[in-house]
């Protein structure tokens, strides 16, 4: 089947409507009308945003699998979906257009050895306007809603995020083996920008993009003792889109 006849399947079985979708990820309705007509396929970033939003892959969307289901995510030690498990329901997803507006955030996010404390409490210091379907499902949630801060530290210089960069950061994106992540960590609670691994029996694996620097890994036992790791949010982007571990 094609691309458009996958995207018409999904959106369907969802329950969700043409408008609806369009709204999800940014773009017009037109646009996913063109789609599912086969007028003309999505580009790589629209296809990513639209297995987001149709809660499936792109490899169903492209045919390469006739799987529509979403590989699980990661897991806490009790087996629970570390992201809580809480996909945004199509209706909730908060509309935005083409641009939406985020805040900055005053916390220096470690991509070194994690020697920098998360704070709960932290200062907005600022606003960038992006493009709307570069963040991602926008939660309704003000605790789940994407947010920016600033990198300090070399460690994921080779996945493209290096030393001053602004990255964005959504809460609400599902976190998968090897993405890049914004994490809280061990009993200090350092935050750092880390990619992200869960291994077989619960452990937990922070990885650098850059050689050279430390590995960090919580088992299970680790985490039911130490503060362990909460993952805060999926990087979603900086200057473009960070590689896969």
């Amino acid at each position: 089947m094609s691309v458009g006849t996958h995207i018409n399947e999904a959106r369907k079985r969802i329950g969700l409507t043409q408008a609806r979708l369009a709204e999800s990820i940014g773009v017009h309705e037109m646009t996913v009308r063109r789609w599912e007509h086969g007028a003309r396929p999505p580009d790589a970033k629209n296809l990513q945003a639209l297995a987001h939003a149709l809660n499936t892959t792109v490899g169903y969307l492209l045919s390469e699998t006739d799987d529509p289901t979403r590989p699980t995510t990661l897991d806490d030690q009790d087996g629970n979906p570390r992201n809580h498990g809480d996909r945004i329901p199509p209706e909730n997803i908060r509309p935005a257009g083409e641009m939406i507006t985020l805040p900055v955030y005053d916390i220096r996010v470690c991509a070194g050895r994690g020697d920098k404390p998360f704070l709960e409490d932290v200062e907005k210091i600022g606003e960038r306007t992006i493009e709307r379907r570069l963040v991602g499902s926008v939660s309704p949630l003000d605790d789940r809603a994407p947010f920016i801060v600033k990198v300090e530290g070399d460690s994921m210089s080779e996945a493209g995020i290096r030393d001053g960069d602004e990255v964005v950061v959504n809460p609400a994106m599902d976190v998968y083996n090897g993405d890049t992540a914004m994490v809280c960590y061990g009993e200090n609670g350092e935050t750092a920008i880390k990619w992200v691994y869960n291994l077989p029996g619960g452990t937990i694996e922070l990885r650098s993009a850059t050689p050279g620097f430390p590995i960090f890994t919580y088992t299970t036992e680790q985490q039911k003792t130490e503060s362990g790791v909460v993952i805060i949010g999926k990087v979603m982007v900086y200057t473009g889109l960070p590689k896969r571990g």
